[in-house]
């Protein structure tokens, strides 16, 4: 008896499609006449998603990596139609060919019978072809629909905060249309966003799904076109296009000008979120003496700032220097830890790996992938040899400009404010974090005094 698994699938644009209960009775039924046996574990469901992607099918994906375990877990997958399988031609072609050639495992359809002679081949391809024209020309079909709701000044996007959705046009909440003309009144009386959110919430206000308001979203109000009654739909290069709708408008446009004009005055401007991935010694284990939550980087450089306040919940300010708050935690565990030395034995510290050898390391990663590529018979061989040949030419010149340095094993006794300076001045900040989360569960910023509070990891 043979061990099979099942894939179901039914996107929301498939209103004609199977039911997810259907295809698993389907399946099930088909497994019987066939003699499959058919374990819970290896039923794959995906309810809402779309074939097109394989890559963003987690249920898909822990299929194909279940596949690859040894011993070989199932001897073929059962799908209701190959479009369940993949929308993609190119997706269809590599999975299916990794499945069958690399792993031995086969891929049925239950209502599309297909045998193993080559006009059955010829047929399998037709499907898969037909299966993403469906898919393209569907896309097609909805940009077209949603072009021509859009001109004819009908909704294509949610109700904004203040609407609700009706026969195709946005219509007055009464619950919160009042909310967005006060937020309107106190930007054009030159309230500042984080002041108007912090109101906001204190007021007992919040968004349509319950949560607190954030600098962001009072900002987005501030800048929706849709408030004075029209509809909005991002252009190709990414202007907005604006068509007159039917909807009543909570302000007229003497009021949203001058909002607008507000927004771009030094404290009542919003600038733009960014994000760092970058480390500091204390990245992570600084937190706000207000509200508890961590400190981040600010738009500011050098600077630190509680994040819930950045987003106008949290009322104060923790603004303070990187340098100087990894100053005073560093003085004050060097006090409580003055006595205490560690015993390294390790190879010597870490240092910045340098361009050539990050070139190296990816260049490795996309060979791999080239590799079993080529095994699933996406790539021909020459591909893979110039593939190769281009890598080991990098690897030799790599090798050339950094030669192999013999770095023995050390066995220090170090004094732990030692290691502590020699952390908080490290240039690899991924390091000098480490050093200091393995000592350190938090610290506590009070910006009134500027006094920092450690707390230590338990040791045994």
């Amino acid at each position: 008896m043979r061990i099979g698994a099942a894939y179901i699938r039914v996107s929301t644009d498939e209103q004609l499609e199977f039911s997810p209960d259907s295809q698993l009775k389907k399946i099930r039924e088909y497994a019987k006449e066939q003699d499959i046996r058919l374990p819970e574990e290896y039923i794959y469901r995906e309810d809402g998603i779309s074939g097109r992607a394989a890559d963003r099918r987690p249920a898909f994906q822990k299929m194909i990596g279940a596949a690859k375990g040894t011993p070989r877990p199932f001897d073929v997958i059962l799908v209701w139609k190959f479009s369940r399988f993949a929308r993609s031609r190119s997706d269809s072609i590599f999975y299916k060919t990794l499945l069958r050639e690399k792993l031995g495992i086969d891929i049925l359809s239950i209502s599309e019978p297909i045998g193993k002679d080559k006009s059955s081949k010829i047929y399998e391809s037709i499907i898969e072809v037909m299966d993403e024209y469906y898919c393209d020309n569907l896309s097609e079909e909805v940009r077209r629909g949603m072009e021509e709701r859009f001109s004819r000044g009908m909704i294509i996007a949610p109700p904004p905060f203040g609407y609700k959705a009706e026969d195709g046009s946005y219509i007055l909440d009464d619950e919160r249309a009042g909310t967005v003309r006060e937020i309107f009144r106190l930007c054009a009386a030159g309230m500042p966003l984080r002041a108007i959110v912090t109101y906001l919430n204190e007021s007992g206000m919040r968004t349509k799904n319950g949560r607190l308001f954030e600098v962001r979203t009072v900002g987005y109000i501030l800048r929706n076109p849709v408030y004075l009654g029209y509809v909005r739909k991002r252009g190709e290069k990414g202007e907005d296009r604006l068509i007159p709708a039917g909807h009543t408008p909570l302000v007229d446009q003497t009021l949203f000008a001058e909002c607008a004009a507000n927004l771009e005055k030094g404290p009542l401007r919003m600038l733009p979120y960014t994000r760092t991935s970058a480390r500091f010694a204390l990245s992570g284990l600084i937190r706000c003496s207000a509200c508890g939550s961590t400190l981040t980087m600010s738009s500011r450089a050098g600077r630190l700032q509680c994040c819930a306040y950045a987003k106008g919940k949290c009322a104060v300010s923790h603004s303070v220097g990187v340098e100087q708050i990894t100053e005073a935690v560093v003085g004050q565990m060097k006090k409580d830890l003055a006595g205490v030395s560690v015993h390294i034995r390790s190879a010597a510290l870490p240092q910045r790996e340098n361009q050539e050898k990050a070139i190296l390391r990816r260049e490795k990663m996309r060979l791999r992938r080239i590799e079993e590529a080529y095994e699933a018979g996406v790539y021909t061989l020459e591909y893979l040899v110039q593939a190769k040949e281009a890598y080991q030419k990098r690897e030799r010149a790599c090798e050339k400009k950094n030669p192999q340095v013999d770095t023995k094993t050390i066995d220090v006794q170090l004094k732990l404010p030692d290691l502590l300076q020699l952390a908080a001045t490290y240039p690899d900040g991924s390091f000098a974090n480490a050093i200091f989360k393995s000592l350190l569960s938090g610290v506590v910023f009070s910006r009134a005094d500027t006094a920092v509070q450690l707390f230590y990891r338990e040791t045994t």
